[in-house]
């Protein structure tokens, strides 16, 4: 097991109590349980999987397991996420798959294969030119021309949800 110390819970910057002996801990983001050595001191716990992996696994790990029917939650959940950064590519499917993760977690007519799809995309392939959505305020991968869900039949019921 990697126990590499930090100074503080990625989560809120609290301070780390690390322990003698393991606790069973949920993990903040995917909801995995674990035998955890160090959590915050407020209770939180992250999985060696989310400390760890990138972001794709982990947007996609957490959606997977959220049973939120809210999407602002899920997305102010993953932003809080140190390996989401203010300014990256890492956004544009980040909000696309809380929006279909919602959707699923509310209507069932979308499914884990769905989720999956709108986080199968190259971050580096994403051009500058089209990561401007501080300036417009939209996100160009989540619209109704780009938007693959879309293609699902799903359209109308999707469509305000991505405006």
């Amino acid at each position: 097991m990697n126990m590499a110390k930090t100074d503080s819970c990625m989560v809120c910057g609290y301070d780390l109590e690390y322990l003698d002996k393991s606790i069973s801990s949920s993990c903040v983001y995917c909801t995995k349980v674990d035998e955890a050595y160090f959590i915050c001191k407020r209770g939180h716990y992250v999985c060696e999987e989310c400390h760890s992996g990138d972001i794709i696994e982990i947007l996609t790990n957490f959606c997977l397991s959220s049973a939120s029917e809210n999407p602002l939650e899920m997305a102010n959940i993953l932003m809080g996420h140190e390996k989401m950064h203010m300014i990256g590519p890492e956004h544009h499917p980040m909000i696309a798959a809380v929006l279909v993760t919602a959707y699923k977690n509310k209507t069932t007519k979308a499914t884990d294969e769905d989720i999956k799809e709108v986080l199968d995309v190259d971050l580096e392939s994403i051009p500058a030119s089209e990561m401007k959505c501080g300036y417009f305020g939209r996100n160009k991968h989540c619209n109704k021309e780009n938007c693959r869900f879309f293609s699902k039949g799903m359209k109308n019921e999707m469509e305000d949800a991505c405006k």
